[in-house]
């Protein structure tokens, strides 16, 4: 049986914290199945605890890519599934702990077969990039109020649109803008099924960058 996990009382009473089970979480990923398998269907948890529903979609967009056969390809595929996965927590401790199980989780999925040339170099290029999105995509952050915790600044998040040649670029777009702009149609930041969307106007862009070099990006605009 699944049950569901409790820190402490203290947290439940003050926040509302309790961990849905695995057997709950995958149940209800697999409802999205389809799109929790694709590499640029972006997924966003308001309050995303540790990490249990963003962690069960990383890893299935990580099997997904399992088989690709060119190392590079694999790389730039698996940024972008961990690029497309976005989380507001209110607790710090959760914040940190769901960063952590997300990048470990990028490294485990990282094929046996590319090893003997992953080097010490692309190795911690790449972990600066992973950092630097999980950084930026799971926030300390309030998604009632559409601020950064305990203070007044207002959450933003990244877009990392894929581009030919291995290059990615990062538009940053105002939460609450987001939200409340968006008249109730879906959110063209988080969805790209078709649907027609509210299109958002960044607040910020960079100029695209290779995949391994995203957290050197210079500033555009």
């Amino acid at each position: 049986m699944s049950i569901s996990r409790i820190n402490s009382k203290k947290r439940v009473e003050h926040h509302g914290e309790v961990f849905t089970g695995q057997r709950e979480i995958k149940a209800m990923v697999n409802m999205v199945h389809e799109q929790a398998e694709r590499l640029e269907a972006r997924f966003l948890e308001p309050a995303c605890g540790d990490g249990n529903f963003l962690l069960e979609v990383l890893e299935r967009k990580l099997n997904k890519i399992s088989k690709t056969r060119i190392q590079k390809e694999w790389e730039f595929d698996a940024i972008m599934g961990l690029a497309s996965l976005y989380g507001i927590e209110i607790l710090y401790d959760n914040v940190e702990t769901c960063r952590k199980r997300l990048k470990e989780a990028f490294f485990k999925g990282y094929p046996k077969k590319f090893l003997k040339t992953f080097s010490a170099e692309k190795k911690v290029k790449l972990e600066k990039s992973v950092n630097f999105i999980l950084e930026h995509n799971i926030v300390h952050g309030n998604a009632l109020t559409y601020k950064m915790a305990g203070v007044e600044t207002p959450i933003f998040f990244s877009e990392w649109t894929q581009l030919p040649d291995f290059l990615i670029q990062r538009k940053e777009f105002s939460f609450s803008h987001l939200i409340t702009k968006s008249d109730s149609r879906t959110l063209n930041l988080f969805s790209d099924i078709g649907e027609e969307a509210f299109l958002p106007q960044e607040q910020h862009i960079w100029l695209p960058v290779r995949y391994d070099q995203i957290w050197n990006a210079p500033f555009l605009s």
